[in-house]
């Protein structure tokens, strides 16, 4: 099978997926991931990197894939019904010495805050569990593992442990107060809002990445697979099948629809500096020109369907997405064209 003649006019990396949809009809997939340096100054700008970076297809977790949280999402999803917004980084103290913090990041309207604390355990005493006092803290990775939730080793059910759906991977998470485990560690990433009050609380887990798509809410939007499913549906995906599932952000930083660039960033006790503060870049999305062998061709409009900021690496990256039904599959296009508008004479690093 011959493949596609592939002409990327913008400078940024291009990926052609040829996926199935929800009724596993054939479908091109056309993303353009843009990588910009966010430069070394508390107020940006940033700038196209002259060597863009792949998609990360099958995803990037922090550890084991089965027992931590994605860094970065398989970037191979279809489409996004709005754009999410994810922070890779680490909180750090804006002064010595410091035992809790508070940090945030906002992209346009869309906030997430969080309180910082040093590591704490709980301590058992004749009123019963006790947090010790935070430790001092200096930096600490913004990651779902420091979030509250993760497995309660103490109570074995039928099934296993018992855990958190919203966040299995993390820390805090008791199902009673029956077999209390001393000295064991609470979350460090805390919604100052929601504090955790005693030992079996239960607060929402605060995050600044993807949700797995394994994780509560997200699983449940991705339909019912029962007997009525496997007889009459499989392998489709079900009925009851949401979009939104496609979606990895959370609630806080998912955007209602699509951001459509220079929304202000700011990245508050996260960064190098105490405040980072820069726009998106100001461009219009990128368009994909698709040639069929059958002569008919058409343009496809993209739109900007996630947003990362890495202040670890000072990275940006902007993911912009099309798709369109084939009728046969990947065979039925010629050509590829894609286009980028004016990027405002940046120049690249």
């Amino acid at each position: 099978m011959a493949h596609p003649n592939i002409n990327n006019k913008t400078p940024y990396h291009f990926e052609p997926l040829f996926l199935q949809d929800e009724e596993l009809r054939p479908q091109f997939v056309g993303l353009v991931k843009a990588a910009f340096r966010i430069q070394p100054s508390e107020i940006g700008p940033v700038i196209p990197m002259k060597e863009q970076i792949p998609a990360v297809l099958a995803g990037e977790p922090y550890g084991d894939p089965e027992k931590s949280s994605y860094k970065y999402e398989p970037e191979c999803t279809p489409y996004k019904l709005n754009t999410d917004i994810v922070l890779i980084g680490s909180a750090k103290a804006p002064n010595e010495n410091m035992t809790q913090f508070d940090c945030g990041f906002r992209v346009g309207e869309y906030t997430q805050i969080a309180r910082i604390f040093g590591d704490r355990v709980w301590t058992k005493n004749v009123i019963g569990m006790s947090m010790s006092e935070p430790e001092v803290v200096s930096e600490m990775p913004l990651t779902f593992e420091n979030a509250f939730g993760g497995v309660d080793t103490s109570v074995e059910l039928k099934h296993g442990h018992p855990f958190e759906q919203k966040n299995p991977v993390g820390k805090g998470y008791h199902k009673n107060s029956k077999n209390c485990i001393p000295l064991s560690p609470l979350p460090n990433i805390e919604d100052p809002n929601n504090l955790i009050t005693h030992y079996t609380y239960c607060p929402e887990p605060v995050g600044f990445g993807f949700i797995s798509p394994h994780w509560h809410p997200r699983s449940l939007l991705a339909g019912t697979y029962d007997e009525k499913w496997e007889k009459d549906r499989s392998p489709k995906l079900p009925i009851d099948f949401n979009p939104l599932f496609f979606n990895g952000a959370t609630q806080n930083l998912m955007a209602d629809g699509y951001l459509l660039g220079n929304e202000p960033v700011q990245v508050y006790n996260a960064s190098v500096w105490p405040k980072l503060t820069f726009y998106l870049p100001d461009i219009a999305a990128p368009s994909i020109n698709i040639k069929l062998k059958n002569g008919t061709s058409f343009i496809l409009n993209t739109v900007l369907d996630t947003v990362i900021v890495n202040t670890d690496d000072m990275l940006l990256f902007l993911h912009y997405r099309t798709r369109v039904k084939l009728k046969n599959g990947p065979h039925d296009v010629a050509d590829i064209e894609v286009n980028a508008a004016d990027i405002n004479k940046m120049e690249l690093v």
